[in-house]
């Protein structure tokens, strides 16, 4: 079974109205909270983990890099609390799950960074849907 991590983000626009909403639902725990941001929002979608989950040959789980109050139940959940800047999160949550593959699907941060803090033995890659010079961006991707 082949395990992916993606690594989504929230576009900037839309962040004060998702805090708001988790604001108003108070989630209980990572889970819930998680699936509280994806079946409210249309503009958002996990709808590749999901349809990979679906087939035999996948594992996959999707990180949503920029969204912090998801991200800090996470940390109080499965990580050390104490390394919370949001690199530091990712780097937890990527050694937690262990993937033969991360797709990084946000430009919320430097493709260097990913290359640092990944396992050592998986394969990264990288597609986002906003214009911007990728040869250089993206240069050390696999």
């Amino acid at each position: 079974m082949l395990k992916l991590v993606r690594i989504s983000s929230i576009p900037p626009k839309l962040i004060p109205t998702i805090y708001q909403e988790f604001e108003h639902k108070k989630p209980v725990g990572y889970d819930e909270a998680y699936r509280i941001y994806f079946n409210n929002f249309i503009a958002i979608s996990d709808a590749i983990t999901f349809e990979l989950n679906k087939l035999d040959e996948f594992e996959a789980i999707e990180i949503v890099f920029n969204h912090k109050p998801l991200q800090e139940l996470w940390l109080n959940e499965f990580g050390n609390s104490e390394k919370n800047k949001p690199l530091e999160v990712l780097q937890q949550q990527l050694n937690h799950y262990q993937p033969d593959v991360v797709l990084v699907n946000t430009n919320s941060f430097e493709e260097s960074d990913i290359r640092q803090i990944a396992p050592k033995n998986c394969f990264i890659m990288a597609w986002d849907g906003f214009v911007k010079p990728l040869v250089q961006k993206n240069k050390s991707y696999d």
